[in-house]
């Protein structure tokens, strides 16, 4: 599998695992990037939620193609201090 599809598959986890309630926020990709090092390949996945608030996703793809996902703290913290 390519990293377009898997960015495609990562952003599509990524609202599904964070879509929570009756009326979730609103969401908006922002930016895809993928990544690969020694530690393993990553797509970071940047989205704005409800025009206030911005977030970053890091995730991790496995070797069965199955992602694992975490906020980035630090940089969401960055993104919305004001």
């Amino acid at each position: 599998m390519n990293f377009a599809k898997l960015g495609a598959l990562a952003v599509a986890c990524a609202f599904a695992a964070t879509a929570v309630g009756c009326a979730p926020p609103v969401r908006t990709v922002t930016h895809v990037s993928t990544w690969s090092t020694d530690a393993g390949k990553y797509i970071y996945v940047a989205y704005a939620e409800d025009n206030n608030v911005s977030r970053v996703k890091r995730c991790l793809i496995e070797a069965d193609n199955s992602i694992k996902c975490e906020d980035q703290d630090a940089i969401n913290k960055l993104l919305n201090d004001q």
